[in-house]
Formats: C-alpha cells, structure tokens, sequence
C-alpha cells in the first residue's frame, strides 16, 4: 500500500509542469459614464500638450547617462535611486522595493497616486522596466517606457483621479521578469485590486512615415477589452494623434507576469524592427522622438480615461487561490513559483479532490445571475442562478488534467462581468485511487 501511495505522489509531481501556469481574466464594466470632476477640472488638452521631447529626453538622458544597468549590479541599484528621487520630485508617494529570487537581488520602485473615491479599491498600473543586458546603455528597451512612464507621471503628479494609479520601474525583466513577477504575486496576497496593467516597452524607434503611423499592442485574448479602450482612444483623439492599432498575441514581459497572477495587462511596443535591441547601439541617438511623444500621449490618454470611469460591475474568483496547492477546501500550501514563464509555471494552482469556487461581485445593480464554466461550457444549474458558490466537481463530465474555470455576472439592466482561473484537476483520479488502496 505504502509503494503505491509512493507511486501516485511520485505521479503527481511529474504532472504539475506539464499544467499551464494559472491564469485568470477579468473583464469588468466599465460605464460610459466619467465621474464629475470637483475643484480642479482636469483639462485634457493640457496634459497631452505637455509630453513633448524635452520633458522625454530629460528622463532618458538621465538614465541612460547611467550606462548599462544588469539586474543586480551597481548600475542599476543606482538607476532605481535616480528614478525613485525623480518620482519624489514630483510629490508622489515613492519607495525602493528590493526583491530576490534564488541567486539574483535588485529592486522596483513604486510611485502611487492615491484615488480620490473612497468607495473604489481599483487599481490601474502604468509601468516599465529600467534594467538592460549587460552591454547595452538600453535607450529604446527600455529606456524609452521608462522614459515615458515618468513623463506621464509628471504630467499626472498635478491633478487627482477617481481610482489609484501606481507607476512602476521593475528591474529583472532581461534575465526572467523577476520583478514584476515579485510585486504581481505580492500584490495578489494582498488582494490588490488592479483592473489593468499597461506596460510599457520599446516603443522609441520608427523608421519609415509608415512605422510613425502605427503601433502594436500585445495581449492575451481575454484582454480585448482593453484593445476595444485603446481603439476608442485613438478615433476619440485622433486630432492629438494620428494612430492605427496593430493587435498581437502576447508574449513574456512584465504585463504577463499579472497576467500569471489575475490581472488584465497589455503591452504598448512600436511597429518597427527592434533594430540594436541588446546591444551597444541601442542608444539616444536611435530615438524617434516624434514617434516617443505620439505613443506617450496615447498612454497618457488611455490611463487618464481608465482613471476617471465608473466600474459598475465587476466579478472577482476568491477562491481557489492562485499559486496554491488545495486539497479539498483547503489552501494547503504554496507552491514553488519558480517564475520559467517559458514553460508556463507562473501562479500554478493545483487542486486535489473536491473543491468549491468562491467568487465575489462588486456592483450597485440586481445581479441577474452568476454562470460558471468549464472549458466555456455552461450547465444549467448555474446558468439559471445567481449563487457565489459552486463545485467544481459538480460538473457532466470526470475533471481530471488541466481546465479552465470561468465565472459570468450579469445585472438586470444587461451589464456582464467576466473571470477567469485556468486549473490543475486531480479529482476523480484521487477518488478512484483511494478506492483502489
């Protein structure tokens, strides 16, 4: 009995890698509706005519002049203290945080702009990475997100928001999205609210009148929503700037690794070759700056939008609980989160027996009705019921092997929320095996 026992276990672990790292989406309403702005009216059209290639090439300069900054080394500890005292500069709340994952250390600075309605928890994150690879004084990757991320936060300093918006430099991206890895899995512990990640990375260079009109945006399919916003923005000031919107599936950088832990992000890049990416000439003098500032007021726009509205429904999965193993109904313990986002293993959540979804719905509207989903499979139990709770297991078919469990919300007057929680089952499988012992 015993060797058996042994034997599933020894079963078990050869199954985790072979599961994708859990992923979760949220698609929430957003109204059409913006808040009424009180005191100082935020004028839009001043904010977009203060991104301009002084105020860019002021934050570059001053990080590039750094020289390459490999995560972990003197050069980058010293670019995230120039970055956290310019973000000080402004008035925001800005701290250094450090991080450290198996043999590497550095940090992230972190600047928030807190929300103004005391009712929200949103969260709306604009961020970019500051570190290189060890030869490269990195202008376009990615000197010039960061660049703009400051402008933008600069610009934003001056005025207040409905929702909090927090700016953030990561270091680690060029050796494995550590540190945008670290704060996404801190900030789910915490259960920080963020609706939407925008980051922000290569998008300095343009080449031809062709490259200068477009843009590429990365994104999983579960944030087209987001894609839908940007277009919106874009028609909505084209006068401002002139843009078409190249949508492109999404790949491994630092809006992914929130992606791995519950959060819609996507990824702002220019639509030329990433021309001396990685190398000694990936320098100032390769920056478009005409194509820098129409992307950076593009970004500004689009957060300062995300910023002001309404969110009149949104669901949130409570439980189970990313990056944990459950056995049953019970968060056993962590799971080594060893960040090979190649190999998809980010926020691995692992479940053995029967357990229960736990979901949350924040809305001021009669919610209608809450569906779960398997797989995008719907059963009517659930499609014809407005219950926070169901079993994963009470499903049609045996859950054994990798799913997805989805979570819709519906209002009365139409509105529909969406998330969802990709999964590692072992149910039937840990039933049939105890009944064979």
């Amino acid at each position: 009995m015993r060797k058996k026992f042994s034997i599933f276990i020894i079963c078990l672990f050869i199954l985790i890698p072979l599961s994708r790292g859990a992923d979760i989406s949220k698609y929430t309403e957003l109204s059409t509706k913006s808040y009424i702005k009180t005191n100082d009216q935020i004028n839009i059209s001043n904010m977009i005519d203060q991104v301009n290639e002084s105020i860019l090439l002021y934050y570059l300069e001053g990080l590039v002049e750094i020289g390459p900054r490999y995560t972990g080394s003197d050069n980058c500890k010293e670019a995230a203290e120039y970055i956290n005292n310019e973000f000080k500069k402004m008035g925001l709340y800005s701290f250094i945080q450090p991080w450290s994952y198996f043999r590497r250390k550095c940090q992230n600075v972190v600047a928030t702009i807190n929300g103004t309605d005391q009712s929200s928890d949103a969260v709306f994150i604009l961020c970019a990475h500051y570190d290189t690879t060890s030869n490269s004084p990195g202008a376009n990757d990615d000197g010039s997100g960061i660049a703009a991320m400051m402008t933008i936060a600069k610009i934003f300093s001056e005025s207040s928001f409905n929702h909090t918006i927090k700016f953030i430099a990561f270091s680690g991206e060029e050796v494995g999205l550590f540190g945008s890895h670290y704060y996404a899995s801190k900030a789910y512990e915490k259960d920080e609210n963020i609706i939407a990640v925008l980051n922000l990375d290569t998008i300095g260079y343009a080449y031809t009148e062709n490259d200068g009109d477009i843009f590429r945006l990365w994104l999983p399919e579960r944030s087209e929503w987001l894609l839908d916003f940007v277009k919106n923005i874009c028609e909505k000031y084209k006068d401002y700037f002139n843009f078409k919107i190249q949508p492109v599936p999404t790949f491994g950088c630092d809006h992914g690794s929130f992606i791995d832990y519950g959060f819609d992000g996507v990824l702002f890049g220019q639509y030329a070759n990433l021309d001396g990416m990685h190398t000694p000439d990936d320098t100032i003098v390769k920056i478009n700056f005409t194509y820098l500032e129409k992307i950076t007021k593009c970004v500004l726009v689009t957060l300062y939008e995300l910023s002001i509205k309404e969110i009149d429904l949104q669901i949130r999965i409570l439980n189970p609980r990313e990056g944990y193993f459950h056995f049953f109904n019970k968060k056993m313990v962590s799971l080594p989160q060893y960040n090979l986002w190649r190999i998809k293993y980010n926020g691995l959540t692992f479940i053995l027996g029967r357990t229960t979804a736990k979901v949350e719905v924040n809305t001021d509207e009669e919610v209608e009705s809450i569906v779960f989903v398997i797989d995008g499979v719907s059963i009517p139990s659930t499609v014809y019921s407005n219950k926070t709770e169901w079993s994963i297991n009470g499903f049609t078919r045996p859950l054994v092997g990798r799913h997805t469990l989805g979570v819709y919300a519906y209002t009365t007057s139409g509105k529909m929320a969406y998330d969802e929680m990709d999964l590692f089952i072992v149910t039937f499988l840990f039933d049939a095996i105890f009944i064979f012992l």
